[in-house]
């Protein structure tokens, strides 16, 4: 997998290849470490659905959903917002490899969308 980096460092995008980059954007093969000067607290279901697919971990998030306990089922289905500094974001993002500087980037993109 390959990346499409914003220009202004605030957010990136899985992608094939370079080709699909935008001219506000840079391609590179490795998963970026995106600098987030403000970290977002919370997004809403859709922002953060948007970003995760963005980011090439919604299909990653949803089967790691799909084998949880029915309170994690519950949570991602009926949470009217997703707190970034939520236990299950945490352990969720642990359990997809995930660290907090990618985390954080993932929620400075879900505010932009």
């Amino acid at each position: 997998m390959s990346y499409a980096v914003r220009k202004d460092g605030q957010g990136w995008r899985a992608v094939q290849d370079a080709s699909e980059c935008t001219s506000d954007e840079v391609w590179q093969e490795e998963q970026p470490a995106v600098a987030v000067t403000n970290v977002i607290a919370s997004a809403s279901p859709r922002q953060i659905r948007m970003a995760l697919t963005r980011a090439g971990l919604r299909a990653q998030v949803e089967a790691a959903v799909a084998a949880g306990d029915q309170d994690l089922k519950d949570w991602w289905e009926f949470a009217t917002t997703f707190e970034r500094d939520n236990a299950q974001v945490t352990a969720m993002g642990l359990a997809l490899g995930q660290t907090e500087a990618q985390l954080d980037a993932l929620w400075q993109l879900a505010a932009t969308l």
